[in-house]
């Protein structure tokens, strides 16, 4: 007997084998299979402490995997107290890569509460059954409460070469006439110079410093600073920056205006600015351009650029979460994951007590090299088609499928069914999408 070593991230199993013969007695033993893809898991925050007050992007999440494999590994951040973040949810690290991060932002309520003191970790799951597989370590964070008194920093720049300065301003919600001390700490990093100690004066609701960062002539790469300022009564308040010594351009959209939805052989036009944060010039051309067209699924993995190790039909969109070929079939941005009608990338499920209905975008009124299929089921075993699309071709005869068009380049899919929460046998569907050969 052998054991298949598969990449797949798996609960550990119990096998009974047993021998049995005409005319003997019969025996079994027990045998464990370990599984050793499951994961290692870490957790990664880019700061210790951040106001209830901070915008998205401010805070993130880094779940790191000791190995990576050809799999992606389903994965969820949680903690001691959920709902003090506005999502905190499941995600997927994508096949041959061992991280992903995820942004979180703190719900500011109109409650004062002080300084709270939360954890947050990470675990992963069987992909298949949802089963926990392994949690990371507890990674504790401070979240400073901006209903009551409290601190608040801005930093002029957001990224700052070696030998340059940045000014740093240090904002109190209450103004009186007192004047408040307050303390600037940092993490210690020795080419940083900020005085430890400041004050805002009476009646006045600010005061700034200068951050200086001292080019010590070694290589010390791009890393992220974070700046906290705290004094006794206030909720302490933080900011961050990136600081490099890397002399490389270092181009940032710092604008960009909406993108009008346009129809076919219509013109549309947006505005973007490009800033250069780095230290040394660039005089290369920079352009922008539109996503190549293309016709079928190799087009479609080059005009998005997907990297060489992830281009595989069934491999996990670097970005999406969801199979390549499932992304290209249902039009979903595989870098981005931004699928443009509706939240959630790929199909969803709606259920109510007495029906549920399955949901999904199609472009184009489906691609024309695909194959789309609907399937129930009541085991997990038997499948029963109810709908077939080949290509932009009219759903198959009979089916309880509707199609709604909801723009000239993207149509939403709707299947029915007459099961619902209420009802004691369950019935599931999937969706297959196949290249058609």
């Amino acid at each position: 007997m052998s054991i298949i070593d598969d990449d797949t991230a798996e609960q550990d199993a119990l096998l009974r084998i047993v021998a049995a013969a005409s005319g003997y007695l019969g025996d079994s033993t027990d045998l464990t299979i370990i599984d050793n893809d499951q994961p290692n898991l870490t957790l990664a925050l880019n700061r210790s402490a951040i106001s209830e007050a901070a915008g998205p992007g401010e805070l993130l999440a880094t779940i790191t995997r000791d190995t990576a494999t050809s799999e992606a590994l389903l994965v969820d951040l949680t903690g001691s107290s959920p709902s003090s973040f506005e999502t905190i949810g499941t995600s997927f690290i994508p096949a041959n890569q061992t991280s992903v991060t995820i942004p979180l932002t703190p719900v500011d309520n109109d409650t004062v509460e002080g300084l709270r003191s939360v954890t947050l970790w990470a675990r992963s799951f069987e992909a298949t059954t949802g089963n926990l597989l392994t949690e990371s370590p507890i990674i504790p964070l401070e979240i400073n409460d901006d209903d009551g008194p409290a601190l608040s920093i801005s930093i002029a720049k957001k990224f700052l070469l070696e030998g340059n300065t940045a000014s740093v301003v240090i904002t109190r919600n209450i103004v009186d006439a007192t004047a408040l001390t307050l303390t600037l700490s940092h993490g210690g990093d020795s080419r940083v110079s900020l005085t430890p100690a400041i004050t805002i004066p009476a009646n006045q609701a600010f005061t700034s410093t200068i951050l200086t960062l001292a080019d010590n002539a070694q290589p010390d790469g791009t890393e992220d600073l974070e700046i906290i300022a705290s004094a006794t009564g206030y909720a302490s308040g933080s900011a961050s920056l990136t600081i490099s010594d890397e002399t490389l351009p270092e181009l940032l959209i710092s604008r960009l205006d909406a993108i009008p939805e346009v129809n076919t052989n219509e013109t549309g036009t947006f505005s973007y600015r490009i800033s250069n944060l780095g230290g040394q010039t660039t005089s290369n051309p920079i352009e922008i351009q539109p996503l190549a067209p293309f016709s079928d699924y190799q087009g479609w993995v080059n005009a998005y650029m997907i990297p060489a190790g992830q281009q595989g039909q069934s491999t996990e969109s670097p970005g999406a979460g969801i199979p390549n070929l499932l992304s290209y079939g249902l039009g979903i941005d595989p870098i981005g994951g931004i699928s443009p009608a509706q939240a959630e990338p790929g199909p969803v499920v709606l259920i109510s007590p007495t029906t549920s209905e399955l949901c999904f975008q199609l472009p184009n009124g489906g691609r024309p090299d695909l194959r789309y299929l609907v399937q129930t089921t009541t085991d997990l075993v038997t499948w029963d088609t109810i709908g077939i699309k080949e290509g932009t071709l009219p759903w198959s005869e009979g089916s309880v499928i509707t199609e709604e068009n909801v723009s000239p380049n993207l149509s939403i899919i709707k299947v029915a069914h007459d099961k619902g929460l209420d009802d004691d046998d369950q019935r599931f569907m999937r969706l297959i999408v196949q290249i058609i050969e």
